[in-house]
């Protein structure tokens, strides 16, 4: 229910924001590059003009991170197979385009797509979103790998980065820190939908994500 309300809440920031904050910075956008200035000053009303953009651009980043079109585009009890693959796809381009870390997210050959209920898609997407935001935060990585495969009535997500990690035993504590609540909060949605994360890292030789997510049998 928590997780539930998060979500509505998420969804409603986002709509906020673009259809004011976003829709307002637009509109100082063009009023600048319609402004009538001296050549002297067109240099810097092509910056401020500029400035705009990227104010437009981080917003749209923000409210798709709280709420994917992907997301929202789900009808209620199911999603197809494709909003799956290209939640995931979307969170690597712009996760590679801010930390200008390389992620590569590859899948399994002959993958069977699955075709998974909302809410389990919701918190697969929250999952690997917290899973990059720590990457970015705290590895110091140069690469990060995404794969996706099947198992044996189940998929399995591996997440893996080249950073710094940590002994096992100081991670052990972490996500049992109330301090760590990210680490927590990642656990707690895979509990939700049935599914399991596992952590796997030693120091100065980065970090495994591994989450399962059992698949309803036909």
């Amino acid at each position: 229910m928590i997780f539930d309300i998060q979500e509505k809440e998420r969804a409603k920031i986002s709509r906020d924001i673009h259809d004011s904050v976003v829709q307002d910075i637009r509109v100082l956008r063009l009023e600048t590059e319609n402004l009538n200035v001296e050549k002297d000053s067109k240099q810097r009303q092509s910056k401020i003009a500029d400035l705009a953009t990227d104010c437009i651009i981080k917003l749209r980043n923000i409210c798709y991170n709280l709420t994917p079109a992907e997301l929202s585009s789900h009808n209620d009890g199911d999603s197809s197979k494709f909003e799956l693959i290209s939640i995931i796809n979307s969170i690597v381009q712009q996760f590679t385009s801010r930390t200008h870390i390389p992620c590569i997210f590859k899948v399994e050959d002959d993958f069977k797509y699955p075709v998974l209920e909302k809410e389990k898609t919701q918190n697969l997407f929250r999952v690997i979103q917290e899973a990059l935001t720590n990457i970015e935060k705290h590895s110091y990585a140069t690469q990060v790998s995404i794969f996706l495969k099947e198992d044996t009535d189940a998929i399995s997500i591996y997440i893996t980065d080249d950073g710094i990690g940590c002994s096992q035993s100081e991670l052990d504590k972490k996500i049992k820190s109330k301090e760590h609540l990210g680490l927590r909060s990642m656990k707690d949605r895979m509990e939700l939908i049935g599914g399991s994360i596992e952590f796997f890292t030693s120091l100065n030789d980065g970090m495994e994500l591994k989450i399962k997510l059992p698949l309803e049998k036909a």
